[in-house]
Order: C-alpha cells, then sequence, then structure tokens
C-alpha cells in the first residue's frame, strides 16, 4: 500500500518531462532508498537553486544575476538577437558556440492543444528590444506544429511593426518534428547558417492569429 505522502511525491514526478508514472515510481523508490548521498544533497540543491536563481527582466534567461551574464556581455553582436522558445535552446546553440548576438527567450510556444496564446509568452518585453538597435533577429523555433504556429504569429502581429528589421529563420538541417534542443551540434549549425529571410509574403494566404481567435 503506497501512502499518501509517497503517492503525492510520484504524482509531482511523473509531471517532469519525459517521465510517466513507472519512471516516477523507480525515481521515488531510488531516492528514499539513497537518503544520504542523493536525496539530502538534491534537497539542499533544489534550496539554493530556487533562491538563487531569477529570471532575467531583459532575454528571460535563468540567472543569479539581473540582467543575466548574456544580456551583460560587452562582447556580443548588440544588433542581432535570436528568438528561441525555452533556456534549453539557448544551451543548445551555445554549446555550438556560433551564435555571437543577444538572445530572447519567448517562454514557450503558442499551442491551441496546451492553451497556450500569444499572451503567455514573452512577446511584449521582445518588442521593447525589436525598437531599440536590432537589426537582425534569427527566429530560432523549433520545427514542429506550434513552433511553425509560433513563428507564424510573429510575421504576421510582431515584425510588421519593424519593418527596418532583416527577419530570417532556421533553414535546411532542421527536420520537420524536430525539436532545437535534441539537435546535434552540427545539424543546429547547419540549419543556422542556411537561416532564410522571412516575411509576411510567406503567410499572406493563411489566417492571422486575431482573426483565428475570433473565428474559434
Amino acid at each position: 500500500m503506497v501512502g499518501e505522502k509517497l503517492r503525492g511525491l510520484i504524482q509531482l514526478l511523473s509531471k517532469f518531462p519525459g517521465l510517466g508514472p513507472r519512471s516516477a515510481r523507480r525515481i521515488a523508490l531510488y531516492l528514499l532508498s539513497h537518503r544520504s548521498k542523493v536525496l539530502k544533497p538534491l534537497m539542499a540543491y533544489l534550496d539554493d537553486v530556487n533562491l538563487r536563481y531569477k529570471y532575467c527582466s531583459v532575454c528571460h534567461y535563468l540567472d543569479e544575476e539581473d540582467p543575466c551574464g548574456l544580456c551583460r556581455s560587452k562582447t556580443r553582436d548588440s544588433t542581432t538577437l535570436c528568438i528561441v522558445a525555452c533556456i534549453g535552446d539557448v544551451w543548445a546553440l551555445e554549446r555550438a558556440s556560433f551564435f555571437k548576438g543577444y538572445y530572447h527567450i519567448l517562454g514557450g510556444l503558442i499551442s491551441l492543444s496546451h492553451g497556450k496564446n500569444p499572451e503567455d509568452l514573452n512577446i511584449e518585453t521582445l518588442k521593447n528590444r525589436l525598437s531599440i538597435g536590432i537589426s537582425e533577429v534569427v527566429v530560432a523555433l523549433d520545427s514542429t506544429l506550434d513552433g511553425q504556429s509560433t513563428l507564424h504569429y510573429l510575421i504576421q502581429d510582431v515584425f510588421p511593426l519593424y519593418p527596418h528589421i532583416k527577419v530570417s529563420s532556421l533553414a535546411r538541417g532542421l527536420p520537420m518534428g524536430g525539436e532545437l534542443e535534441s539537435l546535434d551540434q552540427a545539424t543546429l549549425m547547419s540549419a543556422f547558417w542556411g537561416r532564410r529571410e522571412v516575411n509576411s509574403a510567406l503567410f499572406s494566404n493563411t489566417t492571422s492569429w486575431s482573426d483565428f481567435e475570433k473565428g474559434k
């Protein structure tokens, strides 16, 4: 018989990305079987990280300082901005070590199935940044339905407000359905350097997000 607290722990663990109830049960039992070597240090780290780390008010990266180290850097190209969905995407691009501009993290993707709308993303802070000194934007989003829906929204409703900015998105090397965070460095670099310029003409025959919302 599983106790109430243990059941609650298993349910919480099962909410982690990539984990189901079976994996969650195994992790819970492992933690309880290794309390001194794993569970207690893990609890200490979680508490410390929770207290120390905060979201950057500029790009929404996680760091111990605000603005974060990426935004404070004086060696990066201040005229180029790369838009990504999550922090894991920044890590993937930084591991590849070829992008030298700044980042903006949307905090997710527009998703009808998960009820995530544009107002749930970091769009307003993105607009603020686009109005100051940015000449090129690279949209580096997953090649999934949600990723393309988000790209569509940005092209139709955000980028037209800043006609002086050159906008490009990832191209060859990025497979349909592929998630940016899971790509190897060679594939990611190929997609990045092969990026194509995008504009509203690509979606001229499609419905804008605002019109779609009205028609729901």
